[in-house]
């Protein structure tokens, strides 16, 4: 699990977490109250045998949580992942961004 930044009191925590057995999968997180609604964005850059790929994710969110979204990877993938949360103005209320080579630690961008 890496934790984003949260930028706002109505949120408790968020950020990702990373399941790695034959593929590698991010899913992001936020815990937040009940009545908060707003927007993920979810860019993903991966590096890998087959070659480079982004993929852009974009979700509402509604209740204070996001929902189940996750990307997929081969586990011999170096991976980028930024993901920015927003409520329904515009605010920020999360910020994460993070590189995360399989089989290795996470370094912070």
């Amino acid at each position: 699990m890496y934790r984003g930044a949260v930028a706002d009191e109505r949120v408790a925590e968020c950020g990702i977490i990373v399941s790695r057995d034959e593929i590698m999968r991010i899913e992001p997180f936020l815990v937040g109250r009940d009545d908060l609604e707003g927007r993920l964005v979810l860019n993903v850059q991966k590096k890998g045998a087959t070659g480079t790929s982004r993929s852009s994710q974009t979700s509402m969110f509604a209740n204070g949580t996001l929902g189940r979204i996750i990307s997929s990877f081969e586990q011999s993938s170096a991976v980028t992942v930024e993901m920015i949360v927003t409520d329904r103005f515009g605010k920020a209320l999360c910020e994460l961004r993070r590189s995360i080579i399989f089989g290795s630690a996470a370094t912070k961008i």
